[in-house]
């Protein structure tokens, strides 16, 4: 059954794809962002089912990391909207080879899914990075908004807190792809902060080894 139902998700996405180039081609720009909003949605609602059959094992792969930022710099340009701006920014000269090993799909769903967080809350802007560093791969999603709920920090995304509203969801699922990535001994993980200073908001971080 859960096969049927992806495969429906997926025909379902590609139809949106379809309909947001004609909707940009005919100059209908803001429509076309939110039905490519609506696309990315329905490509998480593939990844948590991928992720809830213990059957289907993680898509790990090596994955080029200048490609795969470029590609996932295209796809938050054209989600974000239009009110804010989103800096993206990579550094991979640590790394002998820009080459790392993990499940693109459900990666890229993670970051998607926390970059839509940070939009949500946002005042004006927002900022993507991905470094290597000490051996780990490193995203970083941060907005200039209010924040986590405290309730958010002490849970860090061990749990919904809120299952039947979804509250904290995606935080617990991020949570579950980056420790299914595992590497020498080490685990991934993802950290949730607000940010001190003069610069206000909300940090989300996922480590993978």
């Amino acid at each position: 059954m859960k096969v049927i139902v992806s495969q429906f998700i997926h025909n379902a996405r590609n139809r949106l794809m379809g309909l947001a180039d004609h909707l940009e081609s005919t100059g209908q720009q803001q429509q076309s962002d939110e039905v490519l909003r609506i696309g990315s949605l329905l490509s998480s609602a593939m990844a948590l089912l991928k992720l809830e059959d213990d059957e289907v094992p993680l898509s790990v792969m090596e994955v080029n990391l200048e490609v795969f930022f470029a590609e996932l710099r295209a796809q938050v340009n054209s989600l974000c909207p239009e009110h804010l701006t989103t800096h993206c920014e990579s550094d991979f000269s640590l790394c002998i080879f820009p080459i790392w090993t993990f499940d693109e799909e459900l990666v890229r769903m993670v970051i998607i899914d926390a970059l839509m967080n940070a939009w949500q809350y946002a005042s004006h802007q927002v900022s993507l990075r991905c470094v290597w560093q000490d051996g780990e791969l490193i995203f970083t999603v941060e907005d200039d908004g209010p924040g986590y709920p405290e309730s958010i920090l002490a849970n860090q995304g061990l749990q919904a807190v809120a299952p039947s509203k979804g509250t904290g969801s995606g935080l617990h699922l991020a949570r579950q792809i980056a420790g299914k990535h595992k590497t020498n001994g080490k685990t991934g993980q993802i950290h949730l902060t607000n940010l001190d200073g003069e610069q206000h908001g909300a940090q989300f971080e996922l480590k993978l080894p």
